[in-house]
């Protein structure tokens, strides 16, 4: 019998199928289409997974006979909760939900609710902006304790007050030492952004020509309509500088939006992570983003709930606890090996560690790329690679030549096998910068500490230079003091993250590849955005070049 010819490869519909197909698919009868917001979340989760095991021809066959039913369940939309409830049985959770991908809005909660939240493989946000926003403005409240909008003179600022503080004995040394760091922010606002514009003079900047677009003319060139539009450009860059070098005072405690999109199976995942966490206010969150996804889509989510959620809750509990007999054996370890050697506490901003050498490097990297080439097993390969010092270079020297002008083009995807380590110690308003970049990218692994204040902070050079950098150290001595406190008591110890400012030190571990590290280094070596960050790829990407050459 023969086969298909490609001019008969359709499925035959009637003219009332396709009326009724138009409504949840972009093109009915076809077969490329696209399913439209017509169809709940969960009915195209359930609808692509039955296709998997169905002997329907087409999906939208599929959906006629198992979804749309007769026209009365149609209306009260009774068939589609009992067929997903059979689907998600029958083909298990997981795979149908990675295919559901919810939009989640999420308001007025602090850093360290946001990056518990950002912290996510299968991730894509949009978060308030702390670099191109004014957080020097108050807010003003009604009767009930409600935002009603912004006024400088209200006192109130936009940081969170978590319940167990404001029912402690620290409530009002928390309050206290949190409006000195806005009302500190709200003063250095003001000078910061008078020495940019001493150092910066309008006058002396070039902009673009309305005539010749790669041309760049002096202030005084141009039109009054284009001084107009140069004057209010040259002031929003000034301004976006002043809060990017402002912000270091701000603390975890401040107040953020954040919209996130992934799929059903990770935002599950993720809101059991945060009904697990010590922290309450990260709890309440968790538990109104699963109330919300319930209402949405109940079949997806209310996993939570059963013994399967319960039990998965419980084992992320057991795992933020360090076990008493681990934590004794570590620390009975560590004094040990302190007594016959030094621990060093490094204050070094980058280290590459490294589990092979430069040139075991190499030959991995250049394995991968022959391996496409070859009929070698890999290992077989990787000797013959190793082996041979001319095949390695010739084989690099190639791969050079191959790189192309985009950014995306300039290292071969066998460079995405050579894995880098990379531990930083760098500021919190750093560390927020490049963790959103290279989460961007997917492929890494993050290990972070919590923040603290055992790393100690940096003073950005523009406040030493107007002359601020005292005050700057008399702030965070006071943070340092509050953050102890807390600490020291196992009632408030999971929020005194909330107190520590973005310009203490994290330290975090980056596991990624040669390839996104590289691409990333030279992203963020450009003239544009917070220098030290700049400071910071340079030496990440010196690094990485003086271990593995070839790069």
């Amino acid at each position: 019998m023969p086969g298909l010819q490609s001019k008969n490869l359709k499925v035959n519909y009637t003219k009332e199928e396709l009326e009724v197909l138009k409504i949840f698919f972009s093109n009915p009868g076809g077969n490329a289409f696209v399913l439209l917001d017509s169809l709940t979340p969960e009915m195209k989760a359930a609808l692509v997974a039955r296709c998997s095991r169905s002997n329907d021809l087409s999906m939208q066959k599929l959906f006629l006979s198992e979804i749309f039913g007769n026209i009365e369940s149609r209306k009260n939309n009774k068939n589609v909760p009992e067929f997903n409830n059979r689907v998600l049985k029958k083909y298990g959770d997981d795979s149908v939900r990675e295919i559901g991908t919810p939009i989640i809005g999420v308001e007025l909660i602090d850093q360290i609710t946001a990056k518990i939240i950002k912290d996510s493989k299968l991730f894509s946000e949009i978060e308030k902006s702390t670099r191109y926003l004014d957080f020097s403005k108050g807010v003003k409240l009604n009767e009930e304790g409600e935002i009603i909008g912004y006024d400088e003179n209200s006192g109130v600022y936009l940081y969170l007050v978590p319940e167990i503080i404001e029912e402690s004995n620290y409530k009002n040394m928390y309050e206290s030492t949190l409006d000195e760091l806005f009302e500190f922010y709200k003063k250095l606002e003001a000078e910061v952004f008078k020495k940019l514009k001493e150092e910066n003079p309008l006058e002396n900047q070039k902009f673009p020509s309305s005539y010749e677009k790669d041309e760049l003319i002096s202030y005084d060139e141009l039109s009054e309509e284009e001084k107009e539009a140069a004057k209010k450009a040259y002031n929003q860059a000034l301004r976006a500088e002043t809060y990017d070098i402002c912000r270091n005072i701000l603390p975890m405690a401040t107040l953020t939006n954040l919209v996130w999109s992934s799929n059903f199976r990770e935002v599950g995942e993720k809101i059991a992570e945060m009904l697990a966490d010590k922290n309450k206010e990260v709890n309440k969150v968790g538990d109104e983003i699963y109330k919300q996804l319930k209402f949405y889509a109940p079949t997806m989510i209310n996993w939570i709930e059963s013994e399967h959620g319960k039990e998965y809750i419980d084992n992320i509990k057991m795992r933020k606890e360090l076990d008493p007999l681990v934590e004794r054996y570590l620390n009975d370890a560590i004094k040990e090996y302190q007594e016959t050697n030094d621990i060093k506490y490094s204050d070094e901003d980058i280290k590459l560690l490294r589990d092979k050498d430069e040139n075991d490097a190499k030959v991995e990297s250049v394995t991968y790329v022959l391996y496409l080439f070859s009929s070698l097993d890999f290992e077989e390969l990787k000797k013959v690679v190793k082996s041979n010092k001319e095949l390695q270079n010739v084989t690099i020297n190639w791969t050079k030549k191959l790189r192309g002008n985009n950014r995306e083009d300039k290292l071969p995807d066998a460079d995405e096998n050579v894995r880098t380590k990379i531990e930083l110690n760098m500021p919190i308003s750093i560390w927020l910068d490049i963790w959103q970049d290279l989460q961007r990218y997917r492929n890494l692994t993050q290990f972070r500490q919590e923040p603290s204040i055992f790393n100690g902070y940096e003073i950005p050079i523009k406040i030493e230079e107007i002359g601020y950098g005292k005050e700057f150290m008399d702030e965070i001595n006071a943070v340092n003091n509050l953050y102890i406190a807390l600490h020291s008591d196992e009632k408030t110890k999971p929020y005194a993250q909330e107190v520590v400012t973005f310009s203490h030190k994290i330290k975090t571990v980056f596991i990624s590849d040669l390839k996104e590290q590289t691409l990333m280094s030279e992203l963020r070596t450009s003239k544009q955005g917070d220098q030290r960050y700049v400071k910071l790829m340079r030496e990440l990407y010196e690094e990485i070049v003086n271990e593995m050459p070839f790069a």
